[in-house]
């Protein structure tokens, strides 16, 4: 399949589930040439994992109306660089305070967040547990910061849950839940970051209102030496 016609299968899956969810194009290892072809496409949306690799795609692609989520784990000695990023639209892999509190030190405009929740508990996942007492610390502060706009809770569900035959998401049912407590608890409206190629249709039954899909819109992720 051409990109053009990956692009439109996983839209028309979307479209069958939800009107507003928004598409992001996880562009990992992937080279600037198809970003660009996804951009001609009305594909705005790409999902990056390092900002090292980040920044060289953003200064490749300034001047498109591209929107940048960083989906990678956050490293403290990074997070200037990733301040710096133009057209960064959100950090959705916010795990830590001492790390909100150096972003809204070095930001110079608002950028969403979305805290990162373990829903599998898996030791080699990122995130804080949904039951964790640092969420709420790390709320208070995300809600009185001057450029750290919450909006959503984000997880990476187990392999195990995402190929289950089974009906039920276990790690998606999860993060329902912890952002519908703490919606209550805080007074907020907490959107959903959740599902990913082999999962997304399922994780927009649970109304996850951000998808990131890779490997089905770019084709097989080429290894880091390759590019």
């Amino acid at each position: 399949m051409s990109l053009k016609e990956r692009l439109l299968d996983v839209r028309q899956n979307i479209n069958k589930k939800s009107s507003t969810a928004t598409l992001i194009a996880v562009s990992k290892y992937q080279p600037v040439s198809k970003i660009k072809e996804f951009l001609s496409y009305h594909q705005t949306d790409f999902g990056e994992n390092y900002i090292q690799e980040l920044e060289r795609k953003s200064k490749e692609l300034q001047g498109s109306d591209i929107k940048w989520h960083f989906i990678g784990k956050l490293q403290s000695n990074k997070l200037k660089s990733l301040a710096a990023i133009p057209n960064l639209k959100s950090i959705q892999t916010l795990e830590k305070l001492s790390h909100a509190k150096k972003l809204d030190e070095l930001l110079t405009k608002q950028l969403d967040i979305f805290i990162q929740i373990n829903t599998s508990n898996e030791d080699n996942k990122g995130g804080l547990g949904n039951h964790s007492s640092e969420l709420d610390d790390l709320i208070a502060f995300l809600k009185q910061s001057k450029h750290l706009n919450l909006i959503g809770l984000m997880t990476i569900g187990s392999l195990k849950e995402s190929t289950a035959d089974s009906e039920v998401n276990n790690d998606f049912m999860r993060l329902v839940d912890t952002r519908n407590t703490l919606n209550q608890r805080h007074g907020l409206n907490l959107k959903l970051s959740m599902g990913m190629s082999a999962d997304y249709i399922r994780a927009l039954d649970y109304q996850s209102d951000f998808v990131r899909v890779g490997s089905l819109l770019f084709g097989e992720r080429p290894q880091k030496h390759e590019l």
